[in-house]
C-alpha cells in the first residue's frame, strides 16, 4: 500500500512541476455484482490506490423481491468497506441481467410486468403455426388490443363454460422437469354466468396421457385489461403440449403468448421487463424512489447508472449476445408489439428514465450506458448519438461497455467513439468505458496490451475506465496502472505510434480456468493500428541480429497496413511527419502511400531505395500541412500502406506520427456574434447558409465555432460546416467538418491549422439532412465565435551550432526590433536529421507558423546567418 502511495505523490509532484498545470483526476474502476466476489477480493481491491472507486452491480430482484420488500444488506455491507478505504461508489441495479427472473416472479405476478425474451412467440399479426400454434376455438380479426397489434384472436358469444382457445403445434418440444413462464394479453368483455367466477387456464398436458397434466389458474374479472402470468413447473415426462383455456367467458380477445423456458444459467434466455408498459414504469419509480431515500445523502455513493433501460442497463434490447439470428428477430417482434420504435425507445424510455433519475436523487452524478444494439435494430448510429445527445443536454454522464483495443473497428456501426470524442471537452459531465472482456481473454487479439488498451482510451479522452478483477489483481497489469494515470493527463495525444512485433505477458496470477498462461499481443501502439487483411497479412519476428521486434512482409502479402485514428484527423493535425524505422537490409525498394481523406485518393508520399547496411535507419516524411478528416461516421480504411514492391522482403520496427492536436491546446475569443434562440434552417442538401466576415485580427485563428440547430429529432440529420480564408485574391479551405445526427445547441467546431493570418473568412453550412441549420444573432445572421491559440512565451533556448530547440509546442516566433523578419527562412528538424521548410506569416516583430512541435529548428535571415527569436509563441495544453 505505502510502495503505491509513494509512487502516485511522486508522479503527481513531477507531473506538476514538468507541466504547469493542474493534476487532472481520472479513475480505474473496479465493477463487480453479487454474489461472483470473495470479501476478500473486493477488500484487496480496495486497497490498490490505483483503483480509485468501484461500482456495485446487483439484480434488482436481489433488492426488490416483493411489493414493499427490500433488503439492502448487500449494497450497504459495500459501501461501508469501500468508505473504509476512503473511496466512493457508483450503484447500478439491473433488470436485466443473464437469465430469465432478474424481475423476481413475485413482483411479476403482484404488478403484471410483462418479460420480453426468448421463447414461443405469437402475436397472430402472421401465420400463427409458423410460431408453433394451432387455433382451436375463436378467431382472428383485427381487434386492437396491444398497442401495436393488428390482429387478435378473439372470443364471441360463448356458451361453452369451458372452451380451449389455443394450443402448441405437436411439432412443439417442452423440456421436462423445466419451468416455463406463459404470459399473454387479455381483454374479457362479459362472463357466461356473472354470478360465476371466470378464469384463463393455462395447461400442459401429455401427448400419450391426457390424465396426466400439470396446469395454472388465472381469475380475471369482467371487463378486465390486463395481462395474463403464471409460472408452470413440469414434471418427470417429455411429451407436453399446452393448451390456453377460457372458463366462463363469452367474450374476450388475447394477444402476445409467449411460453418461456425459464433460466439462471448466464448467457441464456435474457428477460426483460416491458419497458414501454406503465405496469413496469409505476413500478420501477417505486424501487428508484426507495433507492433516493436511502443513497441520495449518502456522500461514499458517487453516481448511479441509469435504469430500466435494458441488458445490465446498457441499452441492449437485444438478448443473445452470441448472435442467434432467430432469437434476436423473436426478441425484436416483442419489442415492435409493445410499442418499440427508435424514437419512442428514446424518448419514453431512455428520457423518461434519465429524467426520473435526476429528480429523484439531484445530489448525485447519473450516468448512461450506451453499448451495441445490433441484430434487428437498424439504426444503432441514430439510437447511439440521439441517446448521447439528451444525456449530454441533461448533465447526464456517458459510459460505453465493450473497449477493447480494435474498439472503433468492431464498432463502425454505432460510431461510439465519435461520440466520446464529440463531448471530450464538455466540462459538465465525465465519460467512461468499459472493457469488453478479461485483457488476459484475448482472443482474435481483440483486448491489447495493456498500454495499447490504455492508449485507445486515452485518444477519446476519457479518464475513467472499468476493468474486470483478473485483470486488477493480475500484478503484471497493475504494473501498467501508473502509465494509465500519466497519459490521462493530456486532453490530446500529440503523437501516434505502434511498437510493431509480438509482446507476451504472463499472467501470474491466473484467477480463471479460461484463462491463457501467456498472451501474445501484436503490437503496442497508440492511434496507429497495424491490421492483417488479404495480401497484408505479416509475420510477426524478433530480429535475431538486433533483438528488435518487428513485421516482416512476405511474398504472399506484400504490403503492411495501418489505420490512422480517426477522431485524431476529425480533431484536426498540424504538421504531421511521419517516421519509420525500416531494417536496411537488401538492394531493394519499398514505398510509402497515405489516404487523402479528402479526395479519396491514396497518394505516393515516399519512395526509399535501400543500400544493405543491414542496420535500421529511419525515414522522416512530411504529410502536408495537416493531415484532416472531415467525415465522423463510420469509416475504417488503410490511410497509410507500405508496400515492398514484390521486389524483397521489407522488416519494419516501428512507425511513428508527430503533430500537433489542434484541440490540445487554449484558445481566446477574438470575435464574436452571439446567438439568440431564433434559427436559420437549410430548405435542402442543396441550399447553403453563409457569412463572410472581414477580420483585423493580428494572429492566426485557432478553431471557428458556431451553434447548431437541429429541429428534426426522427430524422438521421446531417450537415456539413466549412471555413474559406480569402487572402490575396486567393481562396483557401481552411477547415470543413461534418456533424452527423448531432444535439440541438450544440457548438460545431472548425479547427484551423493554417499560419495565415486572414482578412476575410467565410463560414458556411451546407449539405444538410433534415430539418438543420444554425442559431443567429440579433440581425438574423449566422452566430459564431473565432478564437486564436493563447500564448505564453518560451525562452532559453537551448542552442546547438545553427540550430536552436525550441523546449514546448508554438505557433509563432518573437524576434527582436532589428531583425528583418521579412526574409528568414524557417526549418524544421525531422527525427531521421533532414529538414523541412516552413511557411510563415509576419505581424509586427512576430512570425506566424501553424502549430509546431517541440523539437530543433534552423532560422537564417537572407544572407544564410543564424537568427535566434528572443521568445517563442508557447501554446497553452488544456
Amino acid at each position: 500500500m505505502m510502495k503505491y502511495c509513494v509512487l502516485l505523490s511522486i508522479f503527481i509532484m513531477c507531473f506538476s512541476a514538468a507541466f504547469g498545470k493542474k493534476y487532472v483526476e481520472n479513475s480505474l474502476i473496479y465493477f463487480y455484482g453479487y454474489p461472483f466476489n470473495t470479501e476478500e477480493e473486493i477488500k484487496e481491491i480496495s486497497e490498490i490506490p490505483y483503483i480509485k472507486k468501484a461500482e456495485i452491480s446487483i439484480e434488482w430482484n436481489d433488492v426488490y423481491s416483493s411489493d414493499g420488500v427490500y433488503d439492502w444488506s448487500f449494497v450497504d455491507k459495500n459501501i461501508a468497506l469501500w468508505k473504509k478505504a476512503g473511496k466512493t461508489v457508483i450503484l447500478r441495479f439491473m433488470t436485466a441481467n443473464n437469465a430469465t427472473f432478474c424481475t423476481s416472479e413475485k413482483l411479476i405476478d403482484q404488478q403484471r410486468i410483462r418479460i420480453v425474451s426468448e421463447g414461443f412467440f405469437c402475436d397472430f399479426e402472421k401465420n400463427i403455426s409458423d410460431d408453433g400454434f394451432e387455433l382451436v376455438n375463436g378467431k382472428i380479426d383485427n381487434t386492437n388490443l396491444s398497442v401495436k397489434s393488428i390482429k387478435t384472436l378473439t372470443l364471441n358469444n360463448n356458451t361453452k363454460e369451458n372452451i380451449v382457445l389455443l394450443r402448441n403445434s405437436n411439432a412443439t418440444i417442452f423440456k421436462k422437469n423445466s419451468e416455463y413462464l406463459i404470459q399473454f394479453d387479455f381483454a374479457v368483455n362479459h362472463f357466461i354466468n356473472t354470478n360465476e367466477r371466470g378464469y384463463f387456464k393455462a395447461v400442459f398436458q401429455s401427448k400419450s396421457n391426457p390424465n396426466q397434466k400439470v396446469e395454472q389458474e388465472f381469475l380475471v374479472k369482467e371487463g378486465e385489461k390486463s395481462l395474463f402470468t403464471k409460472v408452470i413447473s413440469l414434471a418427470d415426462f417429455d411429451d407436453y403440449n399446452l393448451v390456453i383455456e377460457a372458463h366462463n367467458i363469452s367474450d374476450c380477445s388475447i394477444d402476445n403468448v409467449n411460453i418461456i423456458e425459464s433460466s439462471n444459467s448466464r448467457r441464456r434466455r435474457v428477460g426483460f421487463p416491458d419497458y414501454f408498459s406503465n405496469n413496469f414504469k409505476q413500478t420501477y419509480q417505486k424501487f428508484l424512489q426507495e433507492v433516493a431515500k436511502r443513497y441520495n445523502n449518502n456522500s461514499t455513493v458517487q453516481a448511479i447508472i441509469i435504469g430500466g433501460i435494458g441488458r445490465w442497463e446498457e441499452m441492449l434490447l437485444n438478448a443473445n449476445e452470441e448472435g442467434d439470428l432467430r432469437v434476436q428477430e423473436s426478441i425484436y417482434r416483442q419489442w415492435n408489439a409493445y410499442g418499440y420504435s427508435d424514437v419512442n425507445y428514446l424518448k419514453n424510455v431512455v428520457e423518461w428514465s434519465m429524467d426520473l433519475s435526476k429528480k429523484l436523487m439531484p445530489n448525485k452524478e447519473h450516468i448512461l450506458q450506451i453499448s451495441p444494439m445490433n441484430n434487428g435494430y437498424q439504426n444503432e448510429d441514430f439510437i447511439y448519438r440521439r441517446a448521447a445527445a439528451m444525456a449530454i443536454s441533461k448533465g447526464v454522464s456517458i459510459k460505453q461497455n465493450g473497449m477493447s483495443e480494435k474498439f472503433d473497428t468492431w464498432t463502425t456501426v454505432s460510431d461510439p467513439a465519435y461520440i466520446m470524442n464529440r463531448y471530450r471537452n464538455n466540462k459538465s459531465v465525465k465519460t467512461y468505458y468499459e472493457t469488453a472482456a478479461q485483457i488476459f481473454n484475448n482472443g482474435h487479439q481483440a483486448m491489447g496490451h495493456p498500454v495499447a488498451l490504455f492508449n485507445r482510451v486515452a485518444i477519446d479522452g476519457v479518464k475513467n475506465l472499468y476493468l474486470y478483477k483478473s485483470d486488477i489483481l493480475e500484478p503484471n497489469i497493475q504494473k501498467y496502472f501508473p502509465y494509465f494515470d500519466s497519459i490521462s493527463q493530456f486532453e490530446s495525444q500529440n503523437k501516434y505510434y505502434s511498437n510493431l512485433g509480438e509482446y507476451k505477458l504472463a499472467n501470474r496470477k491466473k484467477r480463471y480456468f479460461h484463462l491463457l498462461d501467456t498472451i501474445s499481443y501484436h503490437n503496442i501502439w497508440r492511434g496507429i493500428r497495424q491490421y492483417n487483411a488479404a495480401g497484408a497479412t505479416v509475420n510477426y519476428i524478433t530480429d535475431s541480429v538486433s533483438n528488435l521486434k518487428a513485421v516482416k512482409t512476405n511474398p504472399s502479402n506484400p504490403k503492411i497496413l495501418f489505420d490512422l485514428d480517426d477522431r485524431g484527423m476529425y480533431n484536426g493535425m498540424s504538421n504531421p511527419i511521419l517516421t519509420i524505422q525500416y531494417k536496411d537490409s537488401g538492394n531493394d525498394s519499398f514505398t510509402v502511400a497515405v489516404l487523402n481523406r479528402t479526395s479519396g485518393v491514396v497518394e505516393n508520399v515516399a519512395a526509399i531505395q535501400k543500400k544493405n547496411t543491414g542496420v535500421y535507419q529511419l525515414i522522416s516524411i512530411p504529410l502536408g500541412h495537416k493531415f484532416d478528416a472531415w467525415d465522423n461516421w463510420k469509416e475504417e480504411k488503410p490511410e497509410i500502406i507500405i508496400d515492398d514492391n514484390q521486389d524483397g522482403e521489407e522488416i519494419i520496427s516501428k512507425i511513428e506520427l508527430d503533430f500537433v492536436s489542434l484541440n490540445a491546446f487554449k484558445t481566446k475569443l477574438v470575435d464574436q456574434k452571439e446567438s439568440t434562440n431564433r434559427t436559420a434552417l437549410l430548405k435542402d442538401k442543396s441550399d447553403n447558409i453563409i457569412r463572410k466576415i472581414i477580420l483585423n485580427t493580428k494572429e492566426p485563428l485557432a478553431k471557428v465555432e458556431l451553434v447548431y440547430c437541429d429541429s428534426d429529432f426522427a430524422t438521421k440529420t446531417d450537415i456539413m460546416a466549412s471555413v474559406t480564408f480569402a487572402n490575396e485574391g486567393k481562396e483557401i479551405l481552411a477547415s470543413q467538418k461534418q456533424y452527423y445526427i448531432g444535439g440541438d445547441a450544440e457548438s460545431i467546431v472548425l479547427p484551423i491549422a493554417e499560419s495565415i493570418i486572414p482578412k476575410m473568412i467565410e463560414i458556411k453550412l451546407h449539405n444538410g439532412v433534415g430539418k438543420v441549420g444554425c442559431y443567429v444573432d440579433k440581425e438574423n445572421k449566422m452566430a459564431y465565435k473565432l478564437f486564436s491559440f493563447e500564448n505564453i512565451e518560451l525562452k532559453n533556448f537551448e542552442l546547438l551550432k545553427d540550430k536552436i530547440f525550441i523546449n514546448g509546442y508554438f505557433n509563432g516566433l518573437r524576434f527582436h526590433k532589428s531583425v528583418d523578419v521579412n526574409n528568414l527562412r524557417i526549418y524544421k528538424v525531422l527525427p531521421d536529421t533532414s529538414i523541412l521548410e516552413l511557411d510563415y506569416s509576419v505581424s509586427g516583430k512576430t512570425i506566424y507558423l501553424q502549430p509546431q512541435t517541440k523539437g530543433w529548428y534552423k532560422i537564417t535571415d537572407k544572407n544564410n546567418k543564424t537568427m535566434v527569436p528572443f521568445a517563442a509563441k508557447g501554446l497553452i495544453h488544456l
